[in-house]
């Protein structure tokens, strides 16, 4: 929330939600699923994407946004267009999942790229760097649901169905166009 007024409702403060980032499932061929990363690959991240790093001579990464199940995201500044932008970067168990899982992003990118609706947070970039791939999206400044939901646990049924409802349109949106979120949480909204 940016600066907030005491007096003013809380729907009033209450920004539009936006869903933060796609997230795909990846399957081996016979459709069984398979978990992309483990604890150690978490490790090579930090290494190879250490704050204060240049990646691709234009993303210079400021600070950690966060990590989830996939990998990490961080906060870098887009030097060619002087923009703050989120990075999530991706790690992998083997080569082997490596090659299957940079064809699903690279899908991932090109559908999020022609996702073009103010409640889902625009994808820019897409690429590899020391054999990790990352995503560059939008980065939107606010508190996530499950921050607002930490600081206040029973929100008014207004704001609820504003949440609701803009989330709705969202998701409709992008299932029109064939685009499932598939992490779908409060931290992503």
């Amino acid at each position: 929330m940016r600066d907030p007024k005491a007096d003013s409702s809380m729907s009033d403060r209450l920004p539009e939600t936006v869903i933060a980032s796609s997230s795909w499932g990846f399957f081996n061929s016979d459709g069984t699923a398979f978990s992309a990363i483990d604890e150690r690959k978490e490790v090579e991240i930090v290494h190879d994407f250490q704050l204060g790093t240049l990646i691709h001579e234009r993303y210079l990464l400021t600070s950690s946004l966060g990590r989830g199940s996939m990998g990490c995201v961080f906060l870098a500044h887009d030097q060619l267009l002087n923009r703050q932008v989120a990075m999530k970067v991706v790690a992998v168990r083997s080569i082997r999942d490596h090659a299957m899982l940079q064809v699903a992003l690279a899908r991932e990118a090109r559908l999020g790229a022609s996702l073009n609706d103010p409640g889902i947070a625009a994808v820019y970039d897409f690429g590899v760097h020391a054999a990790k791939s990352f995503t560059i999206f939008e980065y939107v400044v606010g508190e996530t649901l499950r921050q607002l939901l930490t600081r206040c646990p029973q929100l008014p049924l207004t704001d609820v169905q504003q949440i609701i409802g803009s989330l709705a349109r969202s998701l409709d949106f992008a299932h029109a166009r064939g685009v499932v979120h598939r992490d779908l949480k409060p931290e992503n909204i």
